[in-house]
């Protein structure tokens, strides 16, 4: 009987030996673990640094619920540029550009471009070339 008494003695001891090893292991990997998540959020740069402002804001002055509000409008790439437009003469222009709505000129002198805003509503970047030079228009 004492021998199986002195086994158990033997048997709990080094259990308690290794349970207490993982216990004060995972303990002190926990510490650094949190330590370094402190020392990240102290020092390390915002993620979007340009927000910052917002801790800032009052949105208690607001007259729309930001509940309300949500992202709209074509996502990334969603709106087509014009590469390489192509031309109409005065005449054949005339027939559907009224002599009153507004266009964006460009000239160097040597060439001279229009591009009627009516189109720069839908398509927003026209990327062309004057005179060899390539330009955007926006």
């Amino acid at each position: 009987m004492q021998d199986i008494a002195r086994l158990n003695q033997l048997l709990f001891a080094r259990f308690e030996r290794n349970y207490m090893h993982k216990s004060v292991v995972i303990s002190v990997c926990s510490f650094i673990f949190l330590y370094l998540i402190w020392v990240l959020s102290v020092f390390a740069k915002p993620l979007f640094p340009e927000m910052d402002d917002w801790e800032n804001t009052d949105f208690s002055t607001s007259t729309v619920e930001l509940r309300d509000l949500f992202e709209g409008g074509p996502g990334k790439n969603g709106i087509q540029s014009i590469d390489n437009p192509t031309f109409e003469s005065l005449n054949v222009a005339g027939k559907w550009l009224s002599g009153r709505k507004p266009v964006v000129v460009f000239s160097n002198g040597e060439q001279l471009k229009a591009y009627p805003l009516q189109i720069l509503m839908y398509h927003e970047i026209i990327n062309d070339y004057l005179v060899g030079q390539a330009i955007s228009v926006t």
